[in-house]
């Protein structure tokens, strides 16, 4: 099977697979971004950045534990 051919039957299992996750099994079986087309990293980076959580200044991450919280060791 060629690359066309592959690309073809490869749209065509995700548009009948949308919604079965398909398409996330597709990205995590990609060992870097030298594996995805350049238009999908870039999108998938630019919603990376979009929901990472920004530091504030003078703050630091809350550590379970450590403000005498309770953890349930059970």
């Amino acid at each position: 099977m060629d690359d066309s051919a592959v690309r073809a039957l490869m749209g065509q299992v995700l548009k009948a697979r949308k919604g079965d996750g398909y398409g996330a099994a597709l990205i995590a079986e990609c060992s870097g971004l030298a594996d995805l087309p350049a238009s999908i990293a870039s999108f998938l980076l630019q919603i990376d950045r979009d929901l990472r959580p920004t530091a504030q200044t003078g703050t630091a991450p809350h550590v379970p534990g450590a403000d005498n919280d309770v953890i349930d060791e059970a």
